[in-house]
């Protein structure tokens, strides 16, 4: 079953089955040239097994032969069952049944009766040769074993087993010529069908566009026309009621149509273009008014933005002053808190340096007494040195048995040594200490005057900023009172100001809206006159 044909406002698409026809056409001929195909391989594969089973006939003749020998030599070999499969296929081949194809597996085809008569009168020549060969194996065994070497002998069951193999050949070779006949009669038949269903389908393909491609070619002049402003075209003839009998009707009723709506266009453009005019000339009168109104307007707003700005450079003026004043009254503010925080930074700096000084002359005084010990071990080291020596000197005296208090003593002398040079050292940097805590003493002594001074300078510094604040806040209260009156008459002369803007703006806006209208209306002509030379271009 074929899938429905698709429609156009319930109408079948005849169009869809005519092309589909063509396909079912092309279809049915590749399904036809398939299955023949399919048949032809399937049959040359079963001529191909047959062929070979026929071929394998020369195969048993030649094995028949070899165990023949092998028996005749004393080797006794099966030859009879490779005789019995050799009857068997042969009587299969010529009647119809399986045919063994190998001696091993026992695998088998099935054969169909001779298929030509030539090839069965091959196939009983083949057998009549295989018996006379078989009466000649019979004769050659029946001898007694010194006679079976006679080369004449031999020589016949050889032409016997030769003249029963070309049989064989000769009936394979037949059986393949078959095939081929039969091969090459499938090929000219697919090709026939081929072209069978290429002719079907082109003149089906042919008749279909041409019922299909000489209405379309109407209507596409019809169209041509219409662009080119002729609507004086006579209907389309309808042929037919697919769809392209369906275009043919849309396309009338679209003719008819453009004749309707450019008769009536043309009547309403006149009319259109009578009621710009009269528009037009109205709203020139209304712009004019209205340009006029916006220029006296203009003028006012000039003033009054002038006088705005005045009063505005003088309200800006005393606000800078009072912000200016009220800027000098804080920071004289901030400066004398200043100042304050600086004399009592001078008098705690001067506290600390007094601290200061009488740390700096303890820490000399415990210098000096670093210095005092310092002397003492350095005694003690010289003391310790001379005991040393008298060690080592009585070590010696003692021989082998001071030996070790003269090691000993050696130890005490170097330890001496080395703390004479500690101690050296030790008094070499007390010295430098020393300098440096008089150079802080007389450092100190002099900050200590200075800060005083300062003290003194800021104490007068801070009375001289007092004064000067306290001015400075009377006279921030003053421009505060300007300030102030000043931003009401600037409040005022806005207000003034944005009524007379408002007033401007509304005018501007009449003159635009009037000029807006009056281009809108030449806009208007100029499209009814468009409309009016295009609406000439088509010919009722």
């Amino acid at each position: 079953m074929h899938p429905q044909a698709r429609t156009i406002d319930g109408r079948p698409t005849r169009i869809a089955n005519k092309l589909l026809l063509i396909t079912i056409i092309f279809a049915i001929t590749i399904a036809a040239i398939g299955m023949i195909t399919v048949q032809t391989l399937r049959e040359q594969e079963m001529a191909a097994a047959q062929a070979d089973a026929m071929g394998r006939q020369r195969f048993l003749v030649v094995r028949y032969y070899v165990d023949v020998l092998h028996t005749s030599m004393g080797d006794p070999r099966d030859h009879e069952a490779v005789k019995r499969v050799f009857d068997s296929n042969l009587r299969s081949m010529i009647e119809g049944g399986p045919v063994q194809i190998n001696l091993s597996t026992e695998a088998t085809v099935m054969m169909p009766p001779a298929v030509t008569p030539g090839i069965a009168a091959k196939l009983r020549e083949q057998r009549e040769a295989a018996d006379r060969f078989e009466a000649a194996v019979d004769r050659f065994l029946a001898l007694p074993a010194a006679q079976r070497s006679d080369p004449a002998l031999l020589a016949d069951l050889a032409r016997q087993r030769i003249a029963a193999s070309t049989q064989a050949d000769d009936a394979a070779r037949m059986y393949s010529a078959y095939t081929q006949s039969r091969v090459q009669t499938s090929i000219l038949i697919q090709i026939a069908l081929g072209l069978a269903g290429l002719l079907a389908g082109g003149i089906a393909a042919w008749l279909i566009s041409r019922s299909i491609v000489a209405p379309l070619q109407r209507c596409v002049a019809m169209a041509q026309g219409i662009i080119a402003g002729d609507l004086r075209q006579p209907p389309l003839p309808i042929r037919s009621n697919d769809e392209v009998g369906l275009l043919t009707a849309t396309f009338n009723e679209m003719l008819e149509g453009l004749r309707g709506i450019t008769s009536e266009t043309r009547d309403y453009s006149a009319r259109l273009a009578t009621a710009v005019a009269e528009m037009s000339a109205s709203i020139q009168e209304q712009a004019v008014g209205a340009r006029q109104q916006a220029a006296a307007v203009q003028e006012i707003t000039t003033t009054v933005e002038e006088i705005g700005q005045s009063a505005q450079q003088v309200s800006d003026m005393a606000r800078d002053v009072g912000s200016s004043a009220d800027t000098v009254a804080g920071a004289g503010v901030n400066g004398l808190q200043t100042v304050k925080d600086a004399a009592s930074a001078m008098e705690a700096i001067r506290t600390q340096t007094e601290s200061v000084a009488e740390t700096i002359v303890a820490l000399s005084e415990r210098t000096q007494a670093i210095g005092e010990i310092i002397a003492t071990v350095n005694e003690i080291a010289e003391q310790s040195n001379l005991l040393a020596l008298n060690a080592a000197i009585e070590a010696a005296d003692a021989g082998d048995q001071g030996r070790r208090f003269s090691v000993v003593a050696n130890e005490i002398k170097s330890l001496a040594d080395q703390a004479k040079d500690a101690t050296r050292q030790v008094r070499s940097i007390l010295e430098q200490t020393q300098k440096n805590i008089s150079t802080s003493v007389m450092l100190t002594e002099e900050a200590l005057k200075r800060a005083t001074a300062g003290r003194e300078k800021a104490l007068a510094a801070e009375d001289v900023i007092r004064r000067m604040t306290e001015n400075l806040q009377e006279n921030s209260g003053s421009f505060q009172q300007v300030v102030g009156a000043t931003g009401q008459q600037q409040i005022g002369l806005e207000q003034i100001a944005q009524g007379i803007q408002q007033i401007r703006q509304a005018s501007m806006q009449t003159a635009a809206s009037t000029d807006e209208l009056a281009k809108a209306a030449t806009n208007l002509n100029q499209l009814g006159e468009a409309l009016t030379r295009l609406m000439e271009k088509y010919r009722l």
